[in-house]
């Protein structure tokens, strides 16, 4: 069989190894709001936050000015200790509070205290991406659900919302029905072309004749130091929504893009359901999020916007996702989060995920266990989308559980590894194939492999998996390219995770961990603007691609029945077997098996599967375009193996 490679792919993957980066625009909006204050980054921007700005009623009985804030009802700045019903000065809450707080005052269902921001003078670094942290104390009295929450919303100089962030409510039962404020905060990316913010204290009474929903020291900042270990996933605890008493009814859950029947439920819903006592997160509030009614499959979705941290992404910023995951007694239900990394354009850097967890990790329990994973967000990360995923494995519910999710993102990724596909650019890997490996300071300086067999060591790098030697195509401070060793996992398993170890000088500078399947297909793409360009060959040497499609390079779109060369990663075991850190120029390498290949959803027929003769690691596909797909610049091309199909995103150009 006829095998034609393509000269210059070499030069093709190798750029792939490199990581660009993109500069932030520097475009500076016009002030449209007139007469707009000269506002600071790193200060508080919100005017009397403290409730200190004013005298404070030594009663909570009277009603006493609030300087910068609107109000409607009966809303009070009152003294601690007012009274036997009020916080006092000993009671837990901020332990640099003033005289005064604010409660929601007599007899009002609802109190509200609203100011509006002008944030035009800042509209230079908002537009060029700046970060907001909001925080809180809020709270109650004794075990009333009296409470309070605070909403900011992100408006363009016509007045319209972009975004919203709230803090709260906090309950009794956060509170432990004691009298107190608890601490609350919330970090994301201010919305460009924001040019006010809305700021809103709403206090709701839920018996009694007071409203004692209270708050204090309420502050919002942009831009300053990075905010660390703030939770970047709104309404991860689902307490946001009201939860559902008898876990039967679908309701809104804020923040969150729902499929299928996803509820957020009350512990102790009913004797199928996590109880307050049942094993699960300490600090739990009332609700929990549940698969819901015969649905095999139930997600929740939300995108988290990264733009505002970009500079300290792009130095290295690590991460850590966290969550409560569980099910019922002992079925084998499970909910698993995975958050995957994408840039500006779209685009997939890299995923992570946590679960599931298994009866046998419950010891067959109702409830939750605890799920982490740390690493390095990789280079041009910009957006993270967060996808929650329960599924059914018997019965007739969902009962996938899962509480306290957790997205935050660190001072340094120093220490910790994101280790993806190096296709792909998404877990898990598969022993042979290309991985690429994200980090801080993980080397000195950029270098290559000048030759094949591949080193082990490049300049004072060097990467062990499973304890096993990795041979390296690429090193910089940032990322690595190294080959998963054939022999990563114990002999007889085709999966199970590895444990990934980068080193310099022999010591160890950063470590992560990573799922090996038996396989999990990846082509290999240049990217264009917004799109993934498949490394495909035609038979003339040209790249299957539209005609200046890809700078320098000669370009030339496939037909029908033609027979095309695509470069992918990852299709699993070959024979005969291959040596880590080289080539197959020795033999014929074909895979154990035969991968199923669609172009424009097409199935495709595959004259041959293996290792690419020339380059080590990288699998060579020779298909044949099929009949009846529709001409285009952009159709679609996926590999499917090992019941993992690859993303639909890259592409091939196909002509009449």
């Amino acid at each position: 069989m006829e095998q034609r490679l393509l000269p210059t792919l070499l030069s093709l993957l190798l750029l792939l190894t490199i990581v660009f980066v993109f500069a932030l625009p520097n475009a500076v909006a016009s002030d449209s709001l007139s007469g707009a204050p000269l506002l600071a980054l790193g200060d508080n921007l919100i005017v009397n936050g403290d409730g200190e700005g004013g005298a404070g009623s030594t009663d909570c009985s009277g009603p006493v000015p609030v300087p910068g804030w609107t109000t409607t009802g009966n809303v009070r700045v009152c003294r601690y200790g007012a009274g036997f019903d009020y916080p006092r000065p000993d009671d837990p809450g901020p332990a640099a509070r003033g005289q005064n707080f604010f409660a929601g005052g007599p007899f009002d269902e609802k109190s509200s205290a609203t100011q509006v921001i002008n944030a035009a003078s800042l509209a230079g670094d908002i537009d060029r991406g700046v970060w907001y942290h909001l925080s809180a104390w809020l709270g109650g009295f004794a075990d009333q659900n009296d409470s309070a929450v605070v909403r900011v919303t992100f408006k363009n100089a016509q007045g319209v919302g972009l975004s919203s962030v709230a803090l709260g409510p906090v309950l009794d039962t956060d509170r432990n029905d004691q009298t107190s404020l608890l601490y609350r905060e919330r970090a994301g990316s201010v919305p460009a072309g924001a040019r006010s913010i809305e700021v809103v204290m709403e206090m709701t009474r839920d018996e009694g004749n007071s409203n004692d929903g209270y708050l204090d020291n309420l502050s919002l900042v942009l831009g300053g130091a990075p905010p660390t270990g703030v939770n970047l996933l709104l309404n991860g605890d689902a307490e946001a929504g009201q939860g559902d008493a008898a876990c039967e009814n679908v309701l809104a859950v804020p923040n969150w893009t729902l499929t299928g029947r996803v509820r957020v439920c009350n512990y102790g819903a009913g004797e199928d359901y996590p109880r307050a006592n049942d094993p699960g997160p300490a600090s739990r509030g009332r609700n929990f999020f549940a698969g819901g009614p015969d649905d095999v499959k139930s997600t929740a979705t939300q995108v988290i916007d990264l733009g505002a941290f970009a500079s300290a992404i792009d130095s290295g910023l690590g991460y850590a996702l966290s969550g409560w995951l569980g099910g019922f007694d002992g079925q084998e239900d499970n909910a698993a989060l995975k958050l995957v990394f994408k840039d500006r354009a779209g685009i997939t850097l890299g995923s992570v995920s946590i679960g599931p967890v298994t009866s046998s990790d419950r010891e067959g329990a109702t409830g939750f266990v605890y799920r982490e994973v740390k690493g390095t967000a990789p280079r041009n990360a910009r957006t993270a989308e967060a996808v929650l995923e329960m599924t059914r494995t018997e019965g007739v519910s969902n009962d996938g559980y899962a509480d306290n999710l957790s997205f935050t993102l660190g001072e340094s990724g120093e220490g910790s590894l994101t280790i993806v596909n190096g296709a792909s650019y998404v877990a898990p890997i598969a022993a042979g194939s290309w991985a690429a490996i994200f980090g801080a300071s993980l080397a000195a300086a950029t270098v290559s492999a000048p030759s094949i067999p591949l080193p082990n060591q490049l300049g004072d790098v060097t990467v062990s998996m499973n304890g096993k030697p990795s041979p390296l195509l690429f090193v910089s401070p940032a990322q690595i390219n190294a080959q998963v060793p054939w022999d990563v996992l114990p002999s007889g398993s085709t999966a199970g995770p590895a444990a990934v170890s980068v080193m310099r000088g022999g010591s160890v500078v950063a470590q992560g961990t990573v799922q090996v399947a038996p396989a999990s297909p990846g082509i290999f793409a240049l990217q264009a603007g917004d799109k993934l360009l498949a490394v495909s060959v035609n038979a003339d040497g040209s790249l299957t691609q539209a005609a200046g499609a890809v700078p320098g390079m000669a370009c030339r779109a496939a037909r029908a029945g033609d027979t095309i060369i695509l470069y992918a990663n990852a299709l699993g075991a070959v024979s005969p077997a291959a040596q880590s850190g080289n080539n197959s120029m020795d033999a014929l390498r074909m895979t154990t098996s035969v991968p199923q290949v669609l172009i424009g959803g097409r199935a495709a027929t595959v004259a041959f599967s293996g290792l690419s003769p020339q380059f080590v690691g990288v699998n060579q596909l020779n298909v044949v375009v099929p009949a009846g797909v529709a001409a285009s610049s952009y159709a679609p091309v996926q590999i499917v193996a090992g019941g993992i199909t690859s993303s639909d995103r890259v592409t091939i150009a196909l002509t009449n």
